[in-house]
């Protein structure tokens, strides 16, 4: 089974009971996809926070828990990275969550 959230919020909500987090561990990574060119010349960026976590249920199931929120854009031309900043914001508060349920954050992304 497969649970997406569309918000960290959401996805905070499914870590703690009934479930448990599989190896005790959420993962966590940043994308950032070019807006206006390819990799090699792009001055503007769309940039991602991905969270996931594999939930253990008492009855013996299990479930990928994915969420992907887009943070805003980076503009190279002018220094503005209100993407990274909002991804730093939204990185930190699900670190702090983590910390108060005993979780361990890493980076990277669960792929089932």
């Amino acid at each position: 089974m497969r649970i997406t959230c569309q918000g960290i919020d959401a996805f905070t909500a499914h870590l703690g009971p009934p479930a448990t987090v599989y190896g005790g561990t959420v993962y966590v990574d940043r994308t950032r996809r070019p807006v206006n060119g390819d990799d090699r010349n792009a001055t503007v960026w769309e940039v991602t926070i991905h969270a996931t976590a594999v939930l253990d249920y008492p009855d013996g199931g299990q479930a990928l828990l994915l969420c992907g929120v887009v943070c805003g854009l980076d503009r190279e031309t002018d220094g503005e990275e209100d993407g990274t900043v909002e991804y730093q914001a939204k990185r930190e508060d699900l670190q702090a969550y983590c910390d108060e349920l005993g979780l361990k954050v890493m980076p990277g992304v669960v792929d089932m």
